[in-house]
């Protein structure tokens, strides 16, 4: 079966695209509003030539395959809606392969748009609760940057915390990096507007209780100060309900990519694609490890599904300590 997404302005124009490219005989697998009104996307498929349809007996291979995409999704806590429209796209890739279908039904249902290596239009600003892992976040991308040769300048407006300055300052230095200082939204559009030209700015952010209008009113000024994209950086582990929630108040404040981090330290990650469904989030980078040198990866249906499904990165370092498994065998024993 012949699978592809079509995104167009309005849904009248995915839906002439998919007519005129797919025909009269075209699936459609799942039809959704693209985040922050960037128009709307639909899946389609089609039956290849000699296919009995979707509603033909699957072979031994393909079963087994749906069936240990629903265990996997019912062991990472992913239910409801998000769990019916993965598995339906699933459903149509005649593939026996549990990861390729996974995938693809993850690029179908989400937008993935990894932090460029060279300055855009706007500085990113990192944002979340208390421990969420955005200084870490911060220096891993400088580190990234610098060992690719680019430009860039770390800033901070957590001021305020015990020791916040220092520890960023510590890894600034070693980066050989000036670390500049914004106690006030007027002082973070001075250190923007002071700025190179083509230089990648990161934006580290105070901590703020989504719930509290105290710490989330600020952020916004300092948000807006720094004309900054801002991007949600995420536990993994956090429970389902509680990321969706905690990323739509997020994405009120601005946030439209989310970076996940901890995923060395959960076993599961439904939380992660919770919170990017319900806020319409773009993924975006990855951070299996609090080593400032590594761990980072950009985000790709493809490493997510792999996620979902081994719980590591793919990396060319040593083995990691063995930890349970999040393959099949796993999945089957939790849910039943």
């Amino acid at each position: 079966m012949r699978l592809k997404i079509f995104t167009a302005p309005t849904m009248a124009q995915a839906m002439a695209q998919v007519r005129r490219e797919l025909g009269e005989d075209a699936i459609i697998v799942s039809s959704q509003r693209v985040p922050k009104g960037r128009g709307f996307r639909i899946t389609a498929a089609l039956e290849s030539e000699g296919e009995a349809g979707l509603a033909a007996p699957a072979g031994p291979g393909r079963g087994e395959a749906v069936d240990s995409i629903r265990q996997t999704l019912a062991y990472h806590g992913i239910a409801g809606d998000l769990a019916e429209r993965l598995l339906k796209t699933v459903e149509a890739l005649d593939l026996a392969d549990p990861v390729m279908p996974l995938a693809g039904a993850i690029e179908a249902s989400f937008s993935f748009a990894p932090l460029p290596e060279r300055l855009g239009e706007r500085p990113f600003a990192f944002i979340g609760t208390p421990g969420s892992g955005k200084t870490t976040m911060v220096a891993k991308l400088a580190a990234r940057a610098v060992i690719a040769g680019r430009p860039v300048r770390v800033i901070t407006t957590d001021t305020i915390r015990a020791g916040a300055v220092a520890q960023l300052g510590a890894i600034a230095r070693v980066l050989k990096l000036e670390l500049g200082e914004a106690k006030t939204p007027a002082d973070l559009t001075r250190e923007v507007k002071a700025l190179a030209a083509g230089t990648l700015t990161f934006i580290d952010t105070q901590a703020a209780n989504p719930y509290d209008p105290e710490t989330t009113a600020p952020l916004r000024s300092f948000i807006e100060a720094a004309e900054a994209e801002a991007v949600l950086v995420h536990p993994a582990g956090t429970e389902v309900r509680e990321s969706a929630e905690v990323a739509e108040i997020f994405a009120r404040l601005g946030a439209t990519r989310l970076v996940a981090t901890r995923v060395d330290a959960a076993r599961r990650l439904g939380g992660l694609l919770a919170g990017a469904d319900a806020a319409g989030l773009m993924f975006s980078e990855v951070s299996a490890s609090a080593k400032i040198a590594g761990g980072l990866k950009p985000l790709s249906p493809l490493l997510l599904a792999r996620l979902l499904f081994t719980g590591d990165l793919p990396a060319p370092s040593a083995a990691a300590p063995d930890k349970p498994s999040r393959g099949r065998t796993s999945h089957s024993e939790a849910v039943t």
